[in-house]
């Protein structure tokens, strides 16, 4: 419920970029963070991007409006991270067999009190 600009979003990726350190080519997904919306997917990527840019990490984007094939293209790099809206991310999962997220060792709901805010609990 912090202020925008307060630090929400570096207070869960400082840590994770830290604990992830570098992009490991066989070891799956490594983090997951859901966003309830686009824009706010989106807002954290940049964000990622920006902390991440000495750091040699993959990170795919999974959000609606967006193509389904260059989502498929970008998850075939073998991303350390995906940022990823919750309808998105289920329709990946669904369309790709072999998707898994056993690998996940850091899961981030961003924005957790959203969906209570919006009656979707």
């Amino acid at each position: 419920m912090a202020r925008t600009g307060s630090g929400k979003t570096a207070a869960f990726l400082v840590p994770m970029l830290q604990k992830l350190q570098q992009h490991v080519p066989q070891a799956g997904v490594r983090a997951l963070i859901l966003s309830p919306t686009r824009d706010l997917a989106v807002q954290t990527l940049k964000f990622t991007k920006e902390l991440g840019r000495f750091i040699d990490l993959r990170i795919s984007l999974l959000v609606g409006g967006d193509s389904m094939q260059n989502q498929f293209e970008e998850l075939a790099q073998n991303p350390d991270i995906i940022i990823a809206t919750p309808g998105r991310l289920m329709h990946h999962l669904a369309a790709v067999d072999d998707m898994t997220l056993r690998t996940v060792e850091y899961v981030v709901f961003d924005e957790a009190d959203w969906p209570l805010q919006h009656g979707f609990c």
